[in-house]
C-alpha cells in the first residue's frame, strides 16, 4: 500500500511500502509460536525469557537468534552465538538476509518465511 492511495496529494517522494512478513514453523500442531514482523521491527528468539519469541526446544540456546526488518522490508537473521546454529536453506549462517520461501532452521526447528495474509 502506498500513502498517496490513503491521502491523494501527499509528496510522491514520502512513498512507504507497508508489509509485513512472518515465520511460520514447518510442523504442524502449532506446538512453535508464529514468528511475526513488520517494518522496523527486530526479535530475539530463545529458550526463555527475555527472548522476544520463546522456542520451547532443546536445541534453542536461550538467546537463539536476532530477526529484524528495516524500513523498506528486507528480513535478516543473525545468529547471537548459539550452540546449535542458524540454518538458511540448508546452509548455516553467521548473518543472512532473507527471502520469502526461505526455510529458516534454528537449532532443529524449522520455520518458512512467508507474506502476512
Amino acid at each position: 500500500m502506498f500513502i498517496e492511495d490513503e491521502y491523494p496529494g501527499f509528496p510522491i517522494w514520502l512513498n512507504v511500502v507497508v508489509m509485513e512478513l512472518h515465520l511460520d514453523p514447518s510442523r504442524s500442531g502449532g506446538e512453535f509460536p508464529r514468528i511475526t514482523l513488520a517494518p522496523g521491527q527486530s526479535k530475539t528468539l530463545g529458550r526463555r525469557a527475555p527472548a522476544d519469541v520463546i522456542v520451547d526446544d532443546p536445541s534453542i540456546s536461550r538467546r537463539h537468534a536476532r530477526i529484524s526488518m528495516d524500513t523498506s522490508g528486507q528480513l535478516a537473521v543473525d545468529d547471537l552465538g548459539s550452540t546449535n546454529g542458524v540454518f538458511v536453506n540448508g546452509t548455516e549462517q553467521r548473518s543472512a538476509y532473507l527471502m520469502v520461501g526461505d526455510v529458516v532452521r534454528f537449532g532443529q526447528v524449522e520455520y518458512v518465511l512467508a507474506e502476512a495474509t
